[in-house]
């Protein structure tokens, strides 16, 4: 007798809602967090808004604001933006816009770590998982990096936390949380920049502690108001570092304590910037435009 099999449902409709948390979208397209660029003195500036307004307008069902520091040493660079009080009626255009045109709005949240060229304070050293050299910091003049203390992590767990309320203040609807592309929250993350020998350091579950504390900490701040996303590097794109294998360990996790959703990406600033663009470097087209460069 020939066996039958239930046939498996079909998938969902992009165009149906979708629940995320708290949050519910009239249909499942996500505009991705990627810097615009639109933020000159660290403010919302009208092209901003009209970007996103026209995302919404287009019918999406949630667009992502990209990228915002949790604390003003948290930055990259000086012509980001950085969650704090006076930001808020500034956003606020921003999400009200978004809103009338039916979408939700996502706010990212992070921190630089030592992917940055901004010295606070005249600090040479920003913090990271692990101390040494500053790979990117040294094009700028922060030569160093240093191990943060567990003091240091409670405090950025927290500038965290309140970044989320800020949002929420601010009128979005979701945070995403950056877990990738070798800011502080993936250096914790990566065997590349994760050297420690302490509980945050050696197998992947330990160095998922510190991110997994910062997702605890936005959980609870804001968690029953607002959808609490992650992004997530699934592999570093380079030698020593975070494999598939190891990503979903963290993922699971995650979903483990609470995100509401993933956003999955790859590579990182330093070793490996292409995979962030999803194709080779153009080595060809480098090579015919600058012959004198690899000469």
């Amino acid at each position: 007798m020939q066996e039958t099999h239930a046939s498996a449902p079909p998938p969902p409709s992009p165009f149906s809602p979708l629940r995320i948390g708290p949050l519910t979208l009239r249909n499942r397209f996500i505009k991705a967090g990627a810097n615009e660029g639109m933020t000159p003195v660290g403010l919302p500036t009208q092209a901003l808004v009209k970007h996103h307004r026209d995302l919404a307008a287009g019918g999406i069902g949630m667009t992502t604001v990209a990228y915002a520091a949790v604390a003003a040493d948290g930055l990259t660079f000086s012509h980001q933006m950085h969650m704090h009080a006076g930001i808020v009626p500034h956003l606020r255009v921003l999400t009200d816009a978004v809103h009338r045109e039916g979408a939700a709005a996502c706010l990212q949240i992070t921190h630089a770590g030592s992917f940055t060229m901004m010295r606070h304070g005249g600090s040479r050293t920003p913090p990271s998982a692990s101390s040494g050299l500053n790979a990117f910091g040294m094009l700028y003049g922060v030569y160093f990096q240093r191990a943060m203390s567990e003091v240091d992590m409670v405090r950025v767990a927290a500038e965290f936390a309140e970044a989320a309320r800020l949002a929420r203040e601010s009128g979005f609807d979701a945070v995403e949380i950056h877990m990738g592309h070798g800011y502080l929250l993936n250096q914790f993350l990566s065997p590349l920049s994760n050297r420690r020998h302490d509980r945050f350091g050696g197998s992947v579950e330990q160095r998922s502690r510190f991110p997994l504390h910062v997702l605890h900490q936005v959980k609870d701040a804001v968690g029953a108001q607002l959808a609490v996303t992650c992004k997530l590097s699934v592999s570093d794109g380079a030698a020593g570092g975070n494999s598939a294998e190891d990503s979903a360990v963290t993922a699971r996790l995650l979903e483990d304590a609470g995100a509401d959703l993933l956003t999955l990406s790859g590579g990182r600033n330093v070793e490996s910037p292409w995979v962030l663009f999803g194709s080779p470097m153009p080595t060809a087209q480098m090579k015919a435009a600058a012959p004198h460069l690899f000469a």
